[in-house]
This record gives structure tokens, C-alpha cells and sequence, in this order.
């Protein structure tokens, strides 16, 4: 499972800018105050916060020229400022972080949100940083929810080493967070974090298979969803079986994913992601010696989010035990029974 979504040397970011929606910090009056590119974003529907309608970003990818790292961080700060600032994105509109959607302010504990900054392997050096909440991309709900490490403060430097500092910062390796270890220790925060579960299921763009020559769509379609079907089924359960307090049985993976969907608890959210080139591996079957051959694809294909009831869930695990639709965990980790006449004794 991953540890940051933000890419690395294995994936190519290099895109033509002019392809790319811009993300604007707006003043007063609509006057643009900065501006970055985005090659990737997760959104849900339109909601209303305050009286003023907007867009919920669940994710958010951005990439801008090397040495333009504090306008990526001033995005960072315009998004989780309170209240939040003017930031509207291209072809989207208004947009701010996904917590300030009124559908979760039962939760009863604050989402989180983390910001990871890095140079691309492009041939400018670009930059490319994401904000997403580790809370809900995380399957680890500890890690996702453990705090940035901030080094401890140092005596006073001098002037041209701060000043070295900031410089840096335009280009080098950042992390930033939300979260405290104040608020994350918090006993009531924890129990309802525990009692309310919240995460995000993100299918690599890899995972859908290619549509083959002249298949017909309805194969096609039938053969994709048959694939992230499968795949977003053990992923749910990844997740889920470090959030419910009991053990489960990954023969359930199947039926656990059909009862979130019936359930209504996972919704498909909206997911866009600039196709970026794809290097095989040479050894690959149609490769040209010497030259890896390249396919476009997005990073991520489709977003879910869950919220499953653990309460419901309980009690549907219950039934579908004791009418046999399930198999019971009992059966499925009882160790075999060990003919006698195979034991040798070694005393």
C-alpha cells in the first residue's frame, strides 16, 4: 500500500502547459493574485457553505515551474485557510477542501489535510505537489492520521542562512500538515473516528485493461467493470479490515463491496487526471530493442468514497453468517484435523 501519492522519478509529469486548467488565488473584486497548473483533481458534487455554492476537493495535483514553489504553497494556504480564500479552478469553479461540505459536520472529529511538494524527473525540473488528506487516502488509518514530523527549533541563525532557507523552499522536498498532536490525541476526536470511518478508494489508471481491437463497447464495458470491480473490491476491504472492530475474512471482499454499493455508503466521486506518458518495461513483448515503448494513461481512473455504517454492518455480517450466505470465520481459519497415525513421537 502507498505511503504518498505524490510522483516520483517512476512517473513521467512532463505535460504542455497550455493542456492544463489553471487553480487562481483570487482578491477582492475577482483580481488574480497567483495561479498554478493542475494535472490532477478528485471532486465531489456541488455543495453550498455559507450561502455561496462550490465545489468539494477531495484531491488536488499541481505542478508549476521550478523555483515557483511559494506560489504552489500559497495555493496550499489560500485552501486551508479559515475561511477560506477565493480559489477557483478552471472548467470546475469555486473550490474548497472537502471538510467544509455540510454532509460532514456529523462526523464529530476534524479531516485533516496534508500537503507533499517535490521536483518531477521532466526535463525542466518541474515542480509537483499534492494536497490530499492521508486520513482518507491512507489504508492505515494510524499512519494517516499521524502528524507531520516538525524539527525542533534551533537557536538563532544568522541572516543569509534563513535566508538560505526560503530559498529552498521553492524547490526542495515539503511537507506540511493540518493535523497536531493536540487535536489527533483527542479522546472523543479518536472514539468518533473509530465509531464514523471515512476513507477514499483511488483506482491507478493501470488498472482498467486496454480495449482490444474492434471490441464491441458492451464487451468492453463489461470486461473493465468486471476488472475494477474486482480490484476495488479487495481494496475496500483493505481498508475496512483495519476500521471495524472485529476480525473479518477476506473471502468476504466480494459481498462486503456489493453491500457498501446497495447500502448506498460508497459514492463514485469525479475524478480527472491528464493522461501522462507510461514507460514499459524493455523486456516487455513489443518493445523495440533499445527503445521502451510508451502508452498514455491517466494516474488514477475513478475515485470512491466510503463511509460505512459499522453499527449496519455488524449486524448485516450477523445475518448473512447465520443464513449461510458468508462463510463463517470459524470455518474458514479451523485448522484441519491431524490423523493420529501421521504423528511420530519425538520424546
Amino acid at each position: 500500500m502507498r505511503t504518498s501519492t505524490l510522483m516520483t522519478s517512476e512517473i513521467p509529469t512532463y505535460v504542455e502547459r497550455t493542456d492544463l486548467p489553471r487553480i487562481l488565488v483570487r482578491a477582492k473584486g475577482g483580481t488574480v493574485r497567483y495561479y498554478a497548473y493542475v494535472n490532477g483533481y478528485i471532486r465531489g458534487p456541488q455543495c453550498r457553505v455559507k450561502g455561496v455554492s462550490v465545489v468539494p476537493l477531495y484531491y488536488l495535483s499541481l505542478v508549476d515551474m521550478s523555483g515557483d514553489g511559494g506560489k504552489l504553497q500559497g495555493i496550499w494556504s489560500a485552501l486551508i485557510s479559515e475561511p477560506p480564500q477565493d480559489v477557483y479552478l478552471e472548467s470546475v469553479g469555486t473550490v474548497v477542501l472537502a471538510h467544509h461540505d455540510p454532509q460532514f459536520q456529523s462526523l464529530g472529529y476534524t479531516i485533516h489535510w496534508n500537503y507533499d511538494q517535490g521536483s518531477t524527473n521532466g526535463r525542466d525540473n518541474d515542480l509537483h505537489a499534492v494536497v490530499e488528506s492521508n486520513m482518507l487516502t491512507m489504508f492505515d488509518p494510524i499512519a494517516g492520521s499521524a502528524p507531520v514530523h516538525r524539527e525542533r527549533k534551533q537557536k538563532k541563525k544568522l541572516h543569509h542562512e534563513r535566508r538560505q532557507k526560503r530559498k529552498a523552499r521553492s524547490h526542495q522536498r515539503v511537507a506540511l500538515s493540518t493535523a497536531t498532536k493536540k487535536e489527533l490525541g483527542d479522546l472523543e476526536e479518536r472514539t468518533n473516528r473509530e465509531k464514523r470511518p471515512l476513507f477514499m478508494l483511488m483506482v491507478p489508471g493501470n488498472v482498467p485493461p486496454a480495449r482490444l481491437p474492434g471490441e464491441p463497447e458492451e464487451a468492453y464495458t463489461f470486461r473493465r467493470d468486471e476488472a475494477v470491480g474486482a480490484f476495488l473490491s479487495e481494496l475496500y476491504f483493505a481498508f475496512l479490515d483495519l476500521r471495524a472492530p472485529w476480525a473479518m475474512s477476506i473471502a468476504w471482499a466480494d459481498f462486503l463491496w456489493r453491500r457498501a454499493l446497495a447500502a448506498q455508503e460508497n459514492s463514485k466521486l469525479t475524478t480527472w487526471f491528464k493522461a501522462a506518458p507510461q514507460r514499459q518495461d524493455e523486456d516487455e513483448e513489443g518493445t523495440d530493442e533499445g527503445e521502451a515503448s510508451r502508452t498514455s494513461m491517466p494516474v488514477f481512473a475513478e475515485t470512491w468514497l466510503c463511509r460505512p455504517n459499522i453499527a449496519l454492518l455488524d449486524a448485516d455480517l450477523k445475518r448473512e453468517r447465520r443464513e449461510g450466505r458468508i462463510s463463517d470465520l470459524r470455518e474458514a481459519e479451523e485448522p484441519a484435523p491431524v490423523d493420529e497415525v501421521t504423528v511420530i513421537s519425538v520424546g
